[in-house]
C-alpha cells in the first residue's frame, strides 16, 4: 500500500516540473507512476515565463 505521508506543507520541486506538498509525496508519486522523480529544489517549482 502507499506509504502514509504527513501533510505538512514543505513544498519541493520535482525533476518532472511538478511541485509536491513534501518530499514524501514526491516519492509516492514516483512509485505510483513507476518513474524516477528526484527533488531538484526545496520550495515550489517556478514556471518560467
Amino acid at each position: 500500500d502507499a506509504e502514509d505521508c504527513h501533510t505538512n506543507y514543505i513544498p519541493v520541486c520535482g525533476s518532472n516540473g511538478d511541485t509536491y506538498q513534501n518530499e514524501c509525496f514526491l516519492r509516492r508519486a514516483a512509485c505510483k507512476h513507476q518513474k524516477e522523480i528526484t527533488m531538484v529544489s526545496r520550495g515550489p517549482c517556478y514556471s518560467g515565463t
